[in-house]
């Protein structure tokens, strides 16, 4: 749910940039088209409970009115495949490319002062 709860929490004014793993809000739980943050959002390949092509088709749109919006999927990968304390899901490849992508890209959008 942390995911989803990212992308709504983003509907929000003052959010400068957000980065959301695995989750997207169901289709009318949310008015996306608020969200002028730009926006990175990781899926596995294998997601079973959020919507990829509804984030895929959101960061479109995005990418339609100029905004920066990202959807990467991790082939092999599913749900909570970030979560190292749960072996059967973890993909340690997957998790060190969405750190460090996480990373630059709080870097890139986000300055102190």
């Amino acid at each position: 749910m942390g995911g989803a709860l990212t992308v709504v929490a983003a509907t929000q004014p003052g959010v400068d940039a957000f980065v959301a793993f695995y989750g997207f809000p169901a289709k009318g739980a949310a008015a996306l088209e608020r969200i002028t943050a730009p926006g990175l959002l990781f899926f596995g390949e294998e997601e079973q409970y959020f919507s990829v092509p509804d984030a895929q088709a959101f960061a479109e749109r995005q990418r339609a009115q100029g905004r920066d919006a990202e959807v990467v999927i991790y082939p092999g990968a599913g749900h909570a495949f970030f979560n190292d304390t749960r072996p059967e899901v973890y993909r340690r490849d997957a998790a060190n490319d969405a750190w460090y992508r996480t990373l630059k890209h709080f870097g890139r959008h986000l300055r102190l002062g």
